[in-house]
């Protein structure tokens, strides 16, 4: 892989990451949204029936949240390395706590629907993190060679 193929890369990836990272932030503000809703329910059947899934449902949101803003900085840190090899570091460390969030989101999303799409969302985002990844370590190396 070129120095430049790398960039283009980065740059369609860092952008893909941004978008999928706002959606995954709405998406954790909104399941804390609705344990929030269940957790208030005066209700007490209804109550003791939504605390069952109320601990699962906190968890995936605060992993969802971390993960989705992992990947927003991820996503803003590529497209700088796209145009600058100095941030060819960060963008290579970020990128790996991107894989890590987008493994362990894509853990939480299976084990909590195993739906097509959620299977498909973990395949993606773990797709797009690997790409940044490679590239990133690419202008990493280039702007290692600079410094020689």
């Amino acid at each position: 892989m070129t120095l430049e193929t790398s960039r283009k890369i980065l740059k369609i990836s860092g952008i893909i990451a941004v978008i999928c990272a706002v959606f995954a932030i709405i998406a954790a503000i909104a399941v804390f949204g609705v344990s929030g809703i269940a957790a208030t329910n005066k209700d007490v059947q209804a109550y003791e029936h939504a605390a069952e899934g109320l601990a699962g449902m906190l968890a995936g949101g605060i992993v969802g949240l971390i993960s989705g803003i992992i990947a927003l900085i991820e996503g803003i840190i590529s497209i700088k390395a796209s145009k600058n090899n100095k941030f060819g570091g960060a963008a290579f460390i970020f990128a790996i706590f991107g894989l890590i969030g987008s493994v362990s989101s894509s853990i939480t999303s299976i084990s909590g629907d195993g739906s097509a799409s959620g299977i498909l969302s973990a395949v993606i985002s773990i797709a797009i993190s690997v790409l940044i990844l490679l590239a990133a370590n690419k202008v990493r190396q280039a702007r290692k060679s600079e410094q020689i």
